[in-house]
């Protein structure tokens, strides 16, 4: 069985820009995934975020670059139509921009597939809501910029765990 975890748009988008802030920390991040055994897999919604963000800020070529690097060293997972749905409706009990629809389709596909999510997205922070992410390195030491999120759906909706 591959051991694997879901990548989200912020760490992704890092590790090809040498100007972003968190650019050392996922360079770091991935030979530490890959030291792991972890492969690294992107929900298309993702794939499109990243891509796009890449090719506006640092250019086509860097955009082409992109994708071929994740062409050759990642998987890729088609949401559902019915992850589309629960997705959508997930963002609705988050006013104001507390959620993206990247976000949420990310978090389903996440608990449909039992996979963790490695992200620097602060907004899925717990809000009462039953939503929250534990932020932790792989190590289980704490850190305010990475988060290894685990997301399952039980009686009370999406709810998320660290990856132990």
């Amino acid at each position: 069985m591959t051991r694997a975890i879901l990548a989200g748009t912020g760490p992704l988008y890092a590790a090809v820009d040498p100007d972003d802030q968190y650019h050392a920390r996922a360079q770091e991040q991935l030979h530490a995934l890959a030291d792991q055994g972890l492969s690294v897999v992107l929900a298309y919604p993702i794939l499109l975020e990243t891509y796009t963000l890449t090719r506006y800020r640092l250019g086509t070529g860097s955009g082409a670059a992109w994708l071929g690097d994740v062409r050759e060293g990642s998987a890729w997972v088609n949401p559902s139509p019915q992850d589309y749905r629960e997705a959508t409706a997930l963002v609705g009990h988050f006013p104001g921009p507390s959620i993206t629809l990247f976000d949420a389709t990310l978090a389903i596909v996440a608990a449909r597939l039992n996979l963790p999510v490695w992200t620097y997205d602060r907004r899925l922070r717990h809000d009462g809501n039953g939503c929250l992410a534990l932020n932790a390195d792989a190590r289980g030491n704490a850190r305010r910029e990475w988060y290894v999120v685990w997301f399952r759906l039980d009686n009370r909706g999406l709810v998320a765990s660290i990856l132990v």
